[in-house]
């Protein structure tokens, strides 16, 4: 959950912007690998990928599938495999592991006091490192 929380802090709300070293070390897809491998080796019944069989995960998954599909038959095929791979692919596997990893709702109120969070931190940095006219 706390490697959960990283990939939401680098994908949503933006932190390794903020914090050009972060960036250097490709943040988000560091905390999506940690969140990969934690939640590969969790033993707890409740969360696995069976649990995540809903209509809107189902939906990700097919305009995923959708993506790949079209590729070689794209106009700009680099491009088009290059946003696949970079930036739909992770957003799937996020949505997947956010899905598969909640069991209660303490777990949904922990994610949005994660999300509170984010936005608390992302406003303060901007608040004090950047002119808002």
């Amino acid at each position: 959950m706390r490697a959960l929380a990283v990939v939401l802090f680098a994908y949503i709300w933006r932190i390794q912007d903020a914090f050009p070293i972060l960036g250097k070390l490709q943040l988000p897809m560091l905390a999506l690998a940690a969140a990969l491998a934690f939640f590969a080796a969790t033993r707890h019944p409740l969360r696995r990928l069976r649990q995540i069989r809903q209509p809107t995960t189902k939906f990700m998954i097919a305009l995923a599938i959708i993506m790949i599909i079209g590729v070689p038959f794209s106009l700009w095929r680099g491009h088009s495999a290059t946003f696949v791979l970079k930036s739909d692919l992770p957003n799937v596997i996020f949505l997947a592991l956010v899905a598969a990893s909640v069991r209660s709702i303490r777990d949904i109120e922990w994610f949005a006091l994660m999300n509170l969070a984010g936005a608390l931190i992302f406003a303060t940095i901007v608040s004090l490192f950047f002119h808002v006219g």
